[in-house]
């Protein structure tokens, strides 16, 4: 009974999607070009918020639904939409009677004026993959960095790109199922390779090489102005395009003191995702120090509210 109401609450989702993209297949005729290319805008505005990227973040259940949204409906609002985009407007002689494609038609045989839609389709269509697939990319890295669910969160991810997969094969079915059916294994791919390499990586790694680059970049911002920043945010743009953060555990910003001659540059990391005991890692510094120790109070005081009582600091011997 167990298995069989686990492989349908795996199977029901998956039927649900396949089932539209059957319906917006058939349905395609009616929907009209430039509501698809706004809902195509207002997703990638929707990707510009900043969502949470874990779980695993600060506060109550508004984080993990946020989190939930850029997990599930902005894949489910970009893909399906550049489906749409592409299966109904790239080749103009896809079976579709919507105003887009009519229009098309009427222009003239050259020119501008008859590719727009098709420009517009391809342009926003790539805009809406490569973005979300690089948010998708983070979204399972972070994943990485605790308890991983991983497995968990692939499930239905892939239900959503096996569904916009699906739609575009329909639309091509009539006229360019060979196109359709290879841009879709191909999406396929793209979606399951980016998700297995990022829940393969060296987070610790990323951050050591992020810490370098933050410790680099202060170097250069003391080489041009005989001093270094106050705050990390100083290095932003002309020594970094975007400072990044460490990649061990989630809402954390690095432990920085600086400013005139001096600066302390490290960050809080923890052996294993599940250990209270946090380590406080020093990786470089110049000039006098005050007091020889690398103050992280504000990133202790933020896992402090999250988990009152639970964690323990130590000084990292090794560094």
């Amino acid at each position: 009974m167990g298995i069989l109401s686990l492989s349908l609450t795996c199977l029901l989702p998956g039927l649900i999607v396949c089932l539209l993209a059957y319906k917006l297949s058939r349905d395609a005729g009616r929907i009209n070009l430039q509501l698809l290319v706004i809902l195509g805008l207002v997703t990638l505005g929707l990707y510009a918020l900043p969502f949470p990227l874990s779980s695993d973040s600060l506060g109550d259940a508004s984080p993990i639904a946020l989190f939930f949204t850029s997990l599930l409906l902005l894949p489910a609002l970009a893909w399906f939409s550049a489906a749409m985009l592409l299966g109904t407007n790239l080749l103009p002689g896809v079976n579709s009677k919507n105003s887009a494609s009519e229009e098309i038609k009427k222009q003239p045989a050259t020119g501008w004026a008859r590719n727009r839609y098709i420009v517009t389709s391809l342009i926003l269509s790539a805009a809406l993959l490569l973005v979300s697939l690089h948010h998708l990319f983070w979204i399972f890295a972070w994943d990485a960095t605790s308890d991983s669910i991983g497995v968990i969160l692939l499930i239905p991810v892939m239900w959503i790109a096996l569904g916009a997969a699906l739609l575009l094969v329909l639309l091509l079915w009539r006229q360019r199922r060979v196109l359709g059916m290879t841009a879709s294994v191909l999406f396929l791919a793209a979606v399951t390779v980016i998700t297995q390499i990022a829940m393969h990586i060296n987070f610790r790694q990323v951050t050591e090489e992020r810490v370098r680059q933050v410790s680099q970049a202060l170097e250069r911002h003391f080489d041009a102005l005989a001093g270094y920043p106050h705050e990390l945010a100083e290095l932003e743009p002309w020594y970094m395009w975007s400072v990044p953060v460490p990649m061990i555990i989630y809402d954390m910003d690095w432990c920085y003191e600086g400013g005139g001659n001096y600066f302390h540059l490290g960050y809080v990391t923890r052996e294993h995702w599940s250990s209270p005991e946090l380590i406080i890692r020093s990786y470089s510094s110049a000039g006098k120090d005050p007091d020889g120790l690398l103050d992280c109070s504000a990133q202790l005081m933020v896992l402090e509210a999250r988990i009152p009582g639970l964690y323990s600091v130590i000084e990292d011997p090794d560094y």
